[in-house]
């Protein structure tokens, strides 16, 4: 079974997500990414992220950034789509 996993939003410039108490959605949704991709690999799936680095910006406007998400879960012809947020 292939499960995308999309670490919500970018590192900087556009779709950075929300920030309050020091804290930044894109770096939370990033951490939280990777332990899932660890546990769900573990467990025998076969796992793929939107980031694979905490500084990976995936677009450089908001449409594209949601679009390339979704667009990459279909071409990758995922099974499941874990979209990360926090706000």
């Amino acid at each position: 079974m292939k499960i995308f996993i999309d670490a919500g939003h970018n590192y900087s410039g556009a779709d950075t997500g929300a920030t309050g108490n020091g804290l930044k959605e894109q770096d939370i949704t990033f951490y939280v990414s990777i332990i899932l991709k660890e546990y769900l690999t573990e467990a025998g799936f076969d796992v793929k992220c939107s980031r694979n680095y905490l500084a990976d910006n995936v677009a450089n406007t908001l449409n594209r950034s949601i679009n390339y998400r979704w667009q990459e879960a279909n071409a990758w012809n995922a099974d499941y789509f874990i979209s990360l947020h926090c706000d």
